[in-house]
């Protein structure tokens, strides 16, 4: 099916990209880049079928696209802004999605609050790194950070309405992404990570494939 020769594609380029971090060639990372989230969409268009789009899901990785190009012209000044304003927005898209899917949220297990204990860890961890370092960027980043905790709460909350293997993929792609946005403010806020452009796109390609897969999956089983 033409769906597993995009998501084969997906994972060479993402494999391709990586290890040019690792060996430090940006050449083929302008080139490898920018076709991460085209894969993962076309992967998700031909898996689910025309009818069956959520399009909304489409909106969100087209803004993690143009976030992917923004931070990769830069990571200071408006190269910056824009790349966060379009992660931004691509989160406010998920977190609507998730909202409307979540048909038995009512039905949500006490347990799963367990689940949040990651998220708060995260967000308090990565906060905690730079709180005080930001200047006049605090607001923004606070923001931010608001936002995609937002984003992997509702995530979380899936747990009421899709089988286990779907709601494993969107519960941790949130994580991951997490992780991959906290690395990022690290090294612009705090101090440089060791190969940070290795752990940062390792985790953020695995995000966003986690969450597309996820929702696919709740779609087709």
């Amino acid at each position: 099916m033409i769906q597993y020769i995009f998501l084969a594609l997906f994972f060479i380029v993402y494999t391709v990209h990586v290890f040019n971090e690792i060996i430090d060639k940006k050449t083929i990372r302008y080139i490898t880049k920018p076709l991460l989230m085209p894969l993962i969409i076309l992967y998700y268009i031909f898996g689910v079928g025309f009818q069956s789009i959520y399009w909304l899901l489409i909106i969100a990785l087209v803004f993690g696209w143009l976030g992917d190009i923004f931070l990769m012209l830069g990571h200071e000044g408006n190269w910056f802004m824009l790349g966060l304003g379009s992660f931004l927005i691509g989160h406010i898209f998920y977190i609507i999605l998730y909202l409307l899917i979540n048909e038995n949220i009512l039905m949500f297990p006490l347990w799963g609050l367990l689940l949040l204990i990651p998220l708060i860890f995260l967000a308090l961890f990565f906060y905690l790194r730079i709180h005080g370092k930001m200047e006049e960027l605090t607001i923004p980043t606070i923001i931010y950070i608001i936002t995609i905790f937002s984003m992997s709460v509702c995530a979380s909350l899936l747990l009421s309405t899709f089988n286990l293997i779907s709601f494993l993929f969107v519960y941790l792609g949130p994580i991951l992404f997490m992780i991959s946005d906290g690395m990022i403010a690290l090294n612009k806020f705090n101090k440089p990570i060791q190969d940070s452009g290795v752990y940062i796109m390792f985790t953020y390609g695995l995000a966003q494939f986690f969450i597309a897969q996820g929702i696919l999956l709740s779609q087709i089983l």
